[in-house]
């Protein structure tokens, strides 16, 4: 099962979890033919589209009052336990969450608390996370309201309950650069792949937009030799000694590459930069309002210049996902505020029919408009109630109120949005244990009456 976490859906409760059960069920008949009905039921809370395609399953119980319809986390937690005691008796099972620096902590309670489930089951499950190391400076730990302190505790926590295996992720050295280099080179050429080593520090993704670049300025071709392996012969017309060696910021680099993109693959790509997660062929096009057949050939040559990656699975449609991080920031940064305005409207329509309403506060506190990111956040915000998700509760609550508190809202949000947003924190507080605060607002509630 593999998922990666977002920055946009960083306090969208179970973000990653979601993506990683949608997937997997994709592939799956039905989840009742290895999975109870008292576990399976359940899961339609997070996913809400296994009630369509299994209209014979129970039905989850009738709505409630806002105030009275939150799952425990036991509910929610146990049934994605089940499923996955489930699949690891079939085959061992290998439960990957990529970019954990982005997970909600909601995510982060889960995979602790189904870590000690795995163990006291004595299951074939290996977990396996990748993060940024720079996450686990304290200085970069985003504040958490309400919950745990972020990925640091979290860690600690598991540590305390297993000992994992960290494996550090260091740069090439400047040998193994220079071998690199030299065995895609026809005639191998030491000095420059010293100079690829000192330009890049041996950084892989660095390493690799310098040789792109190299072979969209056509300083270097392809030729294929016998058994079908690659290597690259130096044009003629290029010195690489002196001309092609122009010192580029990684920045600058991926700029560079960027300009030379058609018209439609560069709208393209910036959808994608805006979409963030679950790229999907119809969503580009939707978004960067651009008709499927014109779109096509710029989806064709963004993915022959590696700068989108196909990330298809069994069973699924086709996603895409950006070669690294810091293209899709130079990406986005390079849209311009006007396009991402645009762009974000059409994320907005594309994520509301599927309820993503983290994602839509996220994208309208970036674009700047105060009263779509205010009532997305009260959305959210009770929707992450509904899962027992309070810390990423209070964090949507407490950014609408902020908005109502700086004034930057239109002249009235409705008297019942902000009644019901005070109610709804004082309630998240009081969930979780921290009652001064929940008594402070409900008397700063009392104010607006």
């Amino acid at each position: 099962m593999q998922a990666s976490a977002f920055e946009s859906g960083s306090h969208m409760p179970f973000q990653p979890l979601v993506e990683a059960l949608r997937v997997r069920l994709e592939r799956e008949n039905s989840p009742k033919d290895f999975l109870d009905e008292i576990w399976s039921s359940p899961l339609s809370q997070l996913l809400p589209e296994l009630r369509q395609r299994y209209p014979d399953s129970p039905s989850t119980p009738k709505a409630r009052p806002d105030l009275e319809m939150e799952l425990s986390q036991t509910q929610l937690f146990e049934p994605m336990v089940q499923f996955t005691l489930a699949l690891a008796k079939r085959a061992p099972l290998v439960k990957w969450v990529d970019d954990l620096q982005w997970a909600d902590s909601a995510t982060l309670d889960f995979l602790h608390y189904a870590i000690r489930r795995w163990r006291d089951s004595a299951a074939r499950v290996l977990l396996l996370v990748s993060l940024r190391s720079e996450a686990l400076l304290p200085v970069t730990q985003p504040p958490q309201t309400g919950g745990p302190t972020g990925l640091i505790e979290w860690l600690a926590k598991v540590e305390r309950e297993l000992t994992p295996v960290h494996l550090e992720l260091e740069p090439l050295s400047e040998n193994e650069t220079v071998e690199m280099v030299q065995s895609i080179l026809l005639l191998p050429a030491a000095d420059f792949a010293e100079w690829v080593y000192c330009e890049t520090r041996g950084q892989p993704f660095y390493l690799m937009e310098s040789l792109k670049d190299l072979l969209e300025r056509r300083a270097l071709h392809p030729k294929r030799q016998a058994g079908g392996r690659w290597r690259f012969a130096v044009d003629a017309e290029h010195d690489l000694g002196q001309a092609v060696r122009v010192r580029l910021p990684c920045g600058r680099l991926i700029r560079s590459r960027l300009n030379r993109l058609s018209p439609n693959a560069s709208s393209l790509l910036a959808a994608g930069a805006v979409l963030d997660q679950q790229i999907m062929f119809g969503r580009l096009c939707a978004i960067s309002n651009l008709a499927e057949d014109m779109a096509l050939p710029a989806l064709d040559e963004l993915i022959s210049g590696r700068l989108l990656l196909e990330t298809a699975q069994l069973g699924a449609a086709s996603a895409y996902a950006f070669a690294n991080d810091m293209l899709r920031d130079v990406v986005y940064t390079e849209a311009g505020d006007a396009r991402r305005r645009l762009f974000t409207g059409g994320r907005w329509k594309c994520s509301k029919r599927r309820g993503l309403c983290a994602v839509l506060a996220h994208h309208a506190q970036a674009a700047g408009l105060a009263q779509a990111a205010f009532h997305h956040s009260l959305a959210a915000g009770r929707e992450a109630l509904r899962l027992s998700a309070v810390s990423e509760a209070i964090v949507h609550f407490e950014r609408a109120r902020q908005y109502v508190r700086e004034a930057s809202l239109p002249e009235t949000a409705a008297k019942a949005d902000l009644r019901d947003l005070y109610l709804q924190l004082g309630r998240a507080y009081e969930l979780g244990g921290q009652v001064e605060k929940a008594l402070a607002i409900e008397a700063e509630r009392d104010k607006l009456s």
